[in-house]
C-alpha cells in the first residue's frame, strides 16, 4: 500500500510523466479532471497541452448515443441527447444564447447561427465556432458584402489530422435576374490568421440562390446537395470545384427523394428512399474522387414494424448513418421514432434502443448533429 501511495507521488511531482499520461486520457474525462487540483487544471486548460491532445487523437470518435438536436424555427434551443443525460441548454456558457441555432458538426466543433430566426440572411449576423466538450468559443461575423449579395452558405471545415486550425467557408451570390446568379464570391476565414480572404468564382454553379443551404466537411472539400439531388463540391485548399450530376442510374428526384446526407467514415452518404416504398431504402457513398454514387447497403424496414409499430409508411425518421472508418466497426443507421433513438445496424440488421425521448415530434438529419469528443482550440 505504501508503496502505491509512493509511486502516485512520484508521478504526480513528476509534471513530465503526469502529462503524458493525461493525455491519453479521453477528452471528456480530462474535463473532469480539471477538478482534481490546481496542477492537473493548469495542464489540461494549457492549450499547448490541447494542441498535443488533439493531435494524438485526431479522429474524434463519434458516440452514436449522444448527439445536439436542433429545432428549426423554435426558440428553445438546441438540445443534447445522450443515453446518459440530456441537457435543454447545453450552450449557456455563450453570452446571450437564446435563439442559437447549429448548422453543422465537424471532428467534435459545431457551427452555430447566433440569432434567433434563419429566416433572413439579409441582415448582419453572427456565427460562433464552440468546442461543446471544453466550452469554448469563438464569434465571428461574414465577411463585408454588396448590398445585392445574398448569403448562400456558411460551413466548417476542421480536420485535425491535417490541422489545428479550422476553416469557414462563406458563399456569397449576388441577386439577378437568371437563375443561378452569375456572380459569386467565396470567402474563407482562417482560426489561424483570425481574418478572411475573398475571391470571386462567376462560373460556379450553386444549388439554390434563395434559400440557405447547409454544407458538409468531407476529405478537404466542403459539399452541398440540391434539391434536385445533384451535388456541388468546393476543394478549399486547391481553390476549386466541381458537380456530380448523375444519380446512380435513375431518374433523380422524379422517382426517388433524398432525406438523409452527411459524412460518416471518410465518406459522404446519401439516403434514397422510393415514393412508393418509404421504408425501403438504398444507402449510397460518394467515390472519393467524386467519380458518382454506388449504392452501399439496402435497407427494409418493414421487418422492424413487429418490434417497433411506431414505423410507419410515410415516416421519414432518419438522423445520420454512422460509419467508422475501421472496417471492424459496424456501420449503423440511426432513426428516431416517436419517443425513442434507435440504431440499426447495416449489415446483421440487429435493432438497438439508444435512448428514450420526451417528444414525439418528428424529425430528420437536418435537426441532428454529431457529439464527437475533442480538446481541439477554438
Amino acid at each position: 500500500m505504501q508503496n502505491s501511495i509512493a509511486a502516485a507521488e512520484s508521478i504526480g511531482n513528476n509534471e513530465d510523466l503526469l502529462k503524458q499520461l493525461l493525455l491519453h486520457l479521453p477528452a471528456q474525462s480530462l474535463v473532469r479532471f480539471k477538478c482534481v487540483s490546481k496542477q492537473w487544471l493548469s495542464i489540461i486548460s494549457n492549450p499547448n497541452f490541447c494542441d498535443s491532445h488533439t493531435l494524438q487523437n485526431p479522429n474524434p470518435k463519434f458516440s452514436s448515443a449522444a448527439f445536439f438536436w436542433s429545432r428549426t424555427g423554435t426558440t428553445t434551443g438546441p438540445h443534447f441527447i445522450s443515453h446518459v443525460r440530456s441537457s435543454k441548454r447545453p450552450f449557456n456558457f455563450i453570452p446571450d444564447p437564446q435563439g442559437i441555432e447549429i448548422l453543422q458538426s465537424c471532428n467534435g466543433l459545431l457551427l452555430l447561427l447566433c440569432r434567433s430566426s434563419i429566416e433572413s440572411f439579409t441582415t448582419p449576423r453572427k456565427f460562433c465556432i464552440v468546442n461543446p466538450t471544453t466550452s469554448q468559443y469563438f464569434q465571428f461575423a461574414l465577411p463585408p458584402k454588396s448590398k445585392s449579395a445574398r448569403v448562400l452558405s456558411v460551413a466548417l471545415a476542421f480536420d485535425p489530422s491535417k490541422s489545428l486550425h479550422y476553416k469557414v467557408v462563406c458563399i456569397l451570390g449576388s441577386v439577378t435576374a437568371r437563375f443561378p446568379p452569375l456572380h459569386i464570391e467565396i470567402g474563407i476565414y482562417s482560426s489561424q490568421t483570425r481574418s478572411w480572404r475573398v475571391c470571386e468564382s462567376n462560373d460556379m454553379w450553386f444549388p439554390s440562390t434563395g434559400n440557405f443551404v447547409p454544407g458538409v466537411y468531407c476529405n478537404g472539400s466542403i459539399n452541398w446537395l440540391s434539391r434536385f439531388c445533384w451535388l456541388v463540391h468546393y476543394d478549399i485548399d486547391a481553390g476549386r470545384y466541381g458537380v456530380v450530376d448523375e444519380f446512380c442510374g435513375d431518374n433523380r428526384a422524379v422517382e426517388r427523394d433524398c432525406i438523409c446526407f452527411g459524412e460518416s467514415g471518410g465518406n459522404l452518404h446519401l439516403i434514397q428512399v422510393k415514393s412508393s416504398l418509404l421504408n425501403q431504402f438504398d444507402v449510397l457513398e460518394m467515390a472519393r474522387d467524386y467519380s458518382g454514387w454506388s449504392v452501399k447497403y439496402r435497407v427494409d424496414l418493414n421487418p422492424m414494424r413487429v418490434a417497433f409499430p411506431e414505423i410507419h409508411a410515410g415516416y421519414y425518421p432518419f438522423l445520420f448513418v454512422h460509419v467508422e472508418e475501421n472496417e471492424k466497426e459496424n456501420p449503423s443507421l440511426l432513426l428516431h421514432i416517436p419517443y425513442k433513438v434507435i440504431s440499426y445496424n447495416l449489415r446483421d440488421k440487429s435493432i438497438k434502443k439508444l435512448c428514450d425521448l420526451v417528444t414525439s415530434s418528428q424529425v430528420g438529419w437536418r435537426d441532428a448533429y454529431h457529439y464527437m469528443e475533442t480538446l481541439a482550440c477554438v
